[in-house]
């Protein structure tokens, strides 16, 4: 669990070889709750940029995780562009969510958004 600010972009400079719009995570002020994934982030800072592919049963995120720093305008630099920390995908799928409302790790009282359903163009 952690808080962030997501955006929509054209593109980003991390992610020069995305043919479509960008999803990007930045997580400048995480720490809402006392979650230890958002402790962490205090000390360690990194920044998510994802894309959205078409799965079986809605769309499928891809993403790509930095180390570096966010500035005072919460600008993120990383360390070494061409250095990722982790690749990723989430998937919203009927069966997805399910699987993690049966599962919700850390017990928390979180109140759960039925995600966008999937429109078929």
């Amino acid at each position: 669990m952690a808080r962030f600010d997501t955006m929509l972009l054209d593109s980003d400079p991390l992610a020069v070889d995305a043919t479509s719009n960008v999803v990007v995570l930045n997580y400048a002020h995480p720490q809402t709750r006392p979650y230890w994934l958002e402790l962490i982030l205090t000390k360690v800072q990194c920044y998510d940029v994802q894309v959205a592919v078409r799965g079986k049963y809605g769309p499928i995120f891809l993403g790509k995780t930095w180390l570096g720093t966010y500035d005072e305008d919460e600008q993120f630099t990383a360390f070494d562009p061409g250095q990722l920390i982790a690749r990723y995908f989430l998937d919203f799928n009927d069966g997805a969510i399910k699987e993690q409302r049966e599962k919700h790790w850390d017990g928390s009282d979180e109140e759960f958004v039925d995600p966008m359903p999937y429109v078929e163009n």
